[in-house]
């Protein structure tokens, strides 16, 4: 039996491009990493071992739990007709450093790291008869780079997401093409209480870089840290650095205002 030409190459084209395919989805994250490296060694920091920087590790647990617990269950009550459906959910975070790099050029604890972030999610309902149990983890390269430092906040705070500040811009772009006042679409983040940090939320909205790569800030009583997707980053290191230098200037304003 005689393969059609036109299926041949449509098959060795589909093969070809899956190869590349899966070698970009592995190499991808090895370029980036390297290319990250290079950019911070270029601007004086350095490598060093995680478990001899202890500071480092309060903006790793900041950067993995953001503003929730560690672990974390969740409950609630739905009604399906007769039926009476009780749902937990069980989410546990975890992660772990692959490198990290210590800006040489302060006196300050101000860390960069590429790390693993790890969720595991575990869902249950009942009634018996229709019990059922799910098991997720979810896992993902992130860069995290934050400072260790006093911040007057009586609890993990998220200051900004790139993922909401994207789609509550997209909302208010259609809210405006039909006659609709943008200042009427809620906001995706609850506004703080604390003006130096609704300053700096501003500053973030304003700065296009933090909502492209999708990026979440957290301040927390003993750090701050900015978190977002690896294969993001590609080479906008120098924009990652400036943007960390700005968050840093208004944790001074920060932590010069009254603890609330």
């Amino acid at each position: 039996m005689t393969l059609d030409k036109g299926y041949a190459v449509l098959i060795i084209f589909l093969s070809v491009w899956a190869v590349l395919f899966v070698y970009a989805q592995m190499a991808s994250p090895r370029l980036i990493r390297r290319k990250f490296s290079r950019e911070l060694a270029s601007r004086g920091w350095i490598a060093v071992d995680a478990d001899r920087a202890p500071a480092w590790n309060d903006i790793m647990t900041l950067a993995v739990n953001g503003n929730l617990e560690a672990a974390s269950v969740r409950e609630y009550d739905s009604k399906y007709g007769p039926l009476a459906i009780h749902a937990q959910i069980s989410e546990k975070r975890a992660g772990k450093t692959l490198e990290v790099y210590r800006d040489a050029g302060t006196a300050r604890h101000r860390y960069a790291a590429v790390g693993k972030k790890i969720e595991d999610i575990v869902s249950r309902r009942s009634p018996l008869l229709l019990a059922s149990q799910g098991k997720h983890q979810y896992t993902g390269l992130e860069v995290w780079i934050g400072e260790a430092r006093r911040i007057p906040v009586e609890r993990p705070e998220m200051v900004f997401s790139g993922f909401a500040a994207m789609f509550g811009s997209a909302a208010r772009k259609q809210a405006g093409k039909r006659d609709i006042d943008p200042e009427a679409i809620p906001a995706f983040a609850s506004p703080s209480e604390v003006k130096p940090v609704q300053a700096l939320r501003e500053i973030l909205l304003e700065n296009s870089f933090a909502a492209d790569v999708l990026a979440e800030v957290y301040i927390g009583r003993r750090s701050w840290v900015m978190t977002l997707p690896l294969k993001r980053l590609g080479s906008r290191t120098g924009e990652l650095l400036d943007t960390a230098m700005k968050i840093s200037e208004a944790g001074d304003r920060i932590s010069a205002s009254p603890a609330v």
